[in-house]
């Protein structure tokens, strides 16, 4: 009799724990972004869903490239903004993969070497190689500007109205940057 009471117990307890497990894990489920390829972006704007296109180039090494994934591209206010403007496009600056965008075929001209990079990362960073960069283009898929480095969701989100906003069609970053800097009150 005792066993079996003691069973019942650790069952329940058992059971019990594991719903509890299950409902805070799905509580701090946080949305993503569903990053696409270059390729799908590209398509989708030709079809016309228009929007901008945000591309992270990055590299498996880059750890400032994790670094951006596991924060600034986890915060809730950048995840949702990215989503409602941009096409979301993560490409691996070393990748082997043939792509053919427009007719126009890009490859990895030494795949099997280390640190080789993809003749698509290349035209978008336009030859200055840093990780991560961040490519924007327009929404006919014509380059407006490079972001490289790492920032914080707060940073980020200037560059991402900056384009987003087409506020670079009237005014530089620089300045743009100043007026929207919050003020320090000491």
């Amino acid at each position: 009799m005792i066993k079996k009471a003691a069973f019942t117990i650790l069952f329940s307890i058992l059971i019990i724990g594991n719903g509890w497990a299950q409902k805070s894990t799905s509580e701090t489920t946080s949305p993503k972004i569903k990053w696409i390829t270059f390729k799908e972006a590209i398509e989708l704007n030709k079809k016309g869903n228009k929007r901008k296109i945000i591309t992270d180039v990055f590299t498996s090494w880059c750890g400032w490239c994790k670094r951006m994934d596991a924060s600034t591209f986890a915060e809730k206010e950048i995840v949702e903004y990215i989503t409602k403007h941009f096409w979301a496009v993560k490409l691996d600056a070393e990748m082997s993969d043939t792509l053919v965008i427009d007719g126009v075929t890009y490859v990895n001209q030494h795949p099997n070497a280390n640190r080789s990079t993809h003749d698509l990362a290349l035209k978008l960073l336009q030859n200055q190689m840093s990780y991560p960069s961040y490519a924007f283009l327009n929404e006919e898929n014509q380059m407006i500007t490079i972001v490289p480095g790492y920032y914080n969701g707060e940073s980020f989100m200037l560059f991402l109205r900056y384009v987003a906003e087409n506020i670079y069609l009237s005014k530089p970053f620089a300045q743009f940057k100043a007026e929207n800097t919050p003020i320090i009150k000491q």
